[in-house]
């Protein structure tokens, strides 16, 4: 029971780590050629994972006017007689964007008439940037269709090396009885969740509350930080995020990403990711972490726009 939500300990599937419940999903739900729309820009790792499945991806567009929003007309194109599901990461790696209310209605209505499934990834969700607010809605709240949320341990208490996820299931009574059953002989089949982490994850969860707070008074601070110092650097845009712990700093195209991000890298001792390792639609776009130590990153900040600065005189 987390973010006012309860599901049901016999609607919840564990697995060896989000990236394994993924692979669990498509196996359930596709056969070899079957495709499932993912959003972009988003998740790198989605092009490899549906492809270590024989499962093609299919891209609809976020968009940003402002804030992040998804692009519904471009996800209906993307649905085919082939589709079998719809990937919603909310919150988005990297934007940091959620999804609505409204949004994850008319994705589920789309779901429902067109009999596929929608796939919520919600990792992120334990770290709103706003103190006062929830990180959105969860897609498992009010399912009309078979709906899949997932979460894990890497991010919930901070412990990338403990590999435990879980996949909650909600939805129409006989389709998830069906999935449950059908998950359970998949995940027996491979047997690859550790038994030490099973008997660990209750208290894990209890004792990481004091890890998420410390990793979300971080990374407040650094984005505090942050959105005081762009405005006084007009050629970059700091974009506007809900959750997570990236921030996305827009640069003029004329610099390109990759040389920015060599010359940050190579001269200055800074790392960040250049936007096209996530699909964003066009240059230049910069991914920044939250999470080092708030000195290292202001410094490594006032290294990146005096970088910028000097790359547009």
């Amino acid at each position: 029971r987390r973010r006012d939500l309860s599901v049901p300990a016999d609607r919840i599937v564990v697995t060896a780590s989000t990236s394994e419940a993924y692979s669990l999903l498509f196996k359930l739900l596709c056969d070899v050629g079957d495709s499932v729309l993912v959003p972009q820009p988003s998740y790198p790792l989605f092009e490899h994972l549906t492809r270590l499945d024989a499962v093609e991806v299919i891209p609809y567009e976020l968009e940003y006017h402002g804030s992040w929003q998804i692009n519904l007309e471009s996800l209906v194109r993307g649905v085919t007689e082939r589709t079998q599901a719809v990937l919603v990461v909310s919150p988005n790696n990297p934007t940091g964007s959620v999804a609505s209310a409204q949004e994850l209605s008319d994705i589920g209505e789309l779901c429902g008439r067109n009999g596929i499934a929608l796939i919520g990834d919600e990792v992120f969700a334990d770290y709103p940037l706003d103190a006062e607010r929830l990180s959105g809605p969860s897609v498992l709240t009010r399912p009309g269709t078979l709906t899949f949320g997932l979460g894990g341990l890497s991010k919930t208490v901070g412990l990338p090396q403990v590999k435990l996820g879980w996949i909650g299931v909600a939805g129409p009574t006989e389709l998830v009885r069906q999935a449950l059953e059908r998950l359970e002989m998949i995940g027996d089949t491979y047997l690859s969740v550790s038994t030490p982490v099973q008997l660990a994850a209750s208290r894990l969860l209890a004792d990481g509350a004091v890890i998420r707070e410390q990793i979300s008074a971080r990374i407040r601070t650094n984005l505090g930080h942050l959105r005081a110092l762009a405005p006084l650097h007009p050629l970059c845009t700091l974009l506007n995020a809900d959750a997570g712990w990236y921030a996305v700093i827009q640069v003029p195209a004329t610099i390109g990403e990759e040389a920015i991000v060599l010359e940050l890298l190579e001269r200055d001792g800074v790392l960040v990711h250049p936007g096209y390792f996530f699909d964003f639609p066009r240059e230049a776009f910069l991914v920044l972490s939250l999470l080092p130590k708030p000195d290292e990153f202001r410094e490594g900040v006032a290294r990146l726009f005096s970088r910028v600065d000097e790359g547009t005189k």
